[in-house]
C-alpha cells in the first residue's frame, strides 16, 4: 500500500511548512523590533535598514529572542536611553502581528 508513505511525506511537508512560517514570522518580528530600535538610536535610513536586517538574521543563530532582545537593550543603553529587556521583549511580541 502506498497510502502510509504518502501520509508520512504529507506530514513531513506540513511540519516543514509550519517551521518555515514560524521562522519567517520571528524574523519579521525581530526586523520590526530593529526598526523601532533604530528610531530610538536616531539612525539614518540605510543604517536603520542594516540594523533591522542584522536582527532578523540573528534569528537563524539564536533559538530564542533573549540574546536579540539583550543586544537591543545594550545598544539602546549605550545611547543613553533606559529601556528594560522586559519592555523590549513585550514590544517584540506586540510587533509580531506586523511581522506577518
Amino acid at each position: 500500500m502506498i497510502i502510509f508513505p504518502e501520509r508520512e511525506a504529507a506530514a513531513e511537508r506540513a511540519f516543514v511548512n509550519r517551521e518555515d512560517r514560524a521562522f519567517h514570522e520571528r524574523a519579521g518580528r525581530m526586523r520590526n523590533l530593529g526598526i523601532w530600535a533604530a528610531q530610538q538610536l536616531k539612525l539614518d535610513h540605510a543604517e536603520a535598514r542594516e540594523y533591522s536586517e542584522a536582527l532578523a538574521e540573528m534569528t537563524a543563530v539564536f533559538p530564542d529572542d533573549v540574546a536579540i532582545v539583550e543586544k537591543v537593550e545594550v545598544d539602546i543603553s549605550r545611547a543613553g536611553i533606559t529601556v528594560s529587556s522586559e519592555a523590549i521583549g513585550a514590544l517584540a511580541q506586540r510587533l509580531a502581528s506586523q511581522g506577518r
